[in-house]
């Protein structure tokens, strides 16, 4: 994502009338019968939009049936996980098939001295879809991890140290982050409905972010995973020591306890 971002905002943007990749960002203008690279790039950085927040989503769906239903969460998604991001990747083609098929190009801004990629699809109107697809996915996902912290508020304090708390304190974490990155993309549709050429500094802003947002969006559950958790902390300590994980911080899904009295050592 980020270096997606990196091609088709930041080094339009940092390349002068004067500068080496001038004559390639030339050769890509309005005027090129080919649209490749650019519709790609463009295609590919709306639909992981759309995919980073729909894998919140399906993680904090993860973390209830792991809590509310464990009896049968082996099988939901032993069975149901290549079903389900099947459907969910497809399902955002709808939407974002238009930038692959329409024109894109580049074109120099003389106000600026900087390149601009640009495409002839409708983008304002894809913001407005990807914001609401936003909106809904946030408060699904503020839904369901309402839902488990209140199933978790009724646990003892010795029972709260068990998995499922940890894990979802990833899904609520991922929740914030999720906010913040929405934040970053109504910049961004202010900006494509006002400022197409980015001008004003607030686009810029929107823009530079962008990238690290989706990247700490989608990147950062491994981390907090070994913020919150002190057997992976353990385990990946005794990896960078001794090359190899150890072998008791790992815990195969049939041994995940299903009694509550049990204190767990995540």
């Amino acid at each position: 994502m980020y270096w997606n971002f990196y091609v088709t905002g930041r080094l339009p943007a940092s390349t002068c009338r004067e500068c080496a990749l001038s004559s390639w960002f030339d050769s890509l203008s309005k005027s090129c019968t080919s649209s490749f690279p650019y519709n790609f790039f463009f295609f590919t950085q709306y639909h992981l939009g759309f995919m980073s927040y729909t894998n919140v989503l399906l993680t904090s769906f993860n973390r209830y049936t792991l809590i509310f239903m464990q009896k049968s969460y082996t099988k939901i998604w032993h069975y149901g996980t290549y079903i389900i991001i099947s459907i969910l990747c497809l399902l955002p083609l709808g939407f974002t098939y238009p930038i692959l098929a329409n024109h894109a190009y580049v074109e120099y801004n003389p106000l600026s001295d900087t390149y601009v990629v640009r495409t002839e699809a409708n983008l304002s109107s894809l913001y407005s879809v990807l914001l609401i697809w936003m909106i809904v996915t946030m408060i699904l996902s503020l839904f369901v991890n309402t839902l488990c912290w209140y199933k978790i508020s009724k646990y003892s304090k010795a029972t709260r140290q068990q998995n499922d708390y940890r894990l979802f304190l990833v899904s609520f974490v991922t929740f914030l982050i999720q906010g913040m990155v929405f934040c970053i993309g109504t910049i961004n549709k202010i900006s494509a409905d006002r400022d197409p050429s980015k001008l004003l500094l607030i686009s810029r802003i929107g823009q530079v972010l962008s990238p690290f947002a989706n990247d700490l969006l989608t990147l950062s559950t491994p981390y907090v995973l070994i913020i919150f958790s002190k057997r992976i902390r353990q385990s990946v300590k005794h990896f960078f020591v001794n090359g190899s994980f150890a072998p008791s911080s790992i815990t195969p899904v049939q041994n995940i306890r299903t009694s509550r009295s049990v204190p767990s050592k995540i």
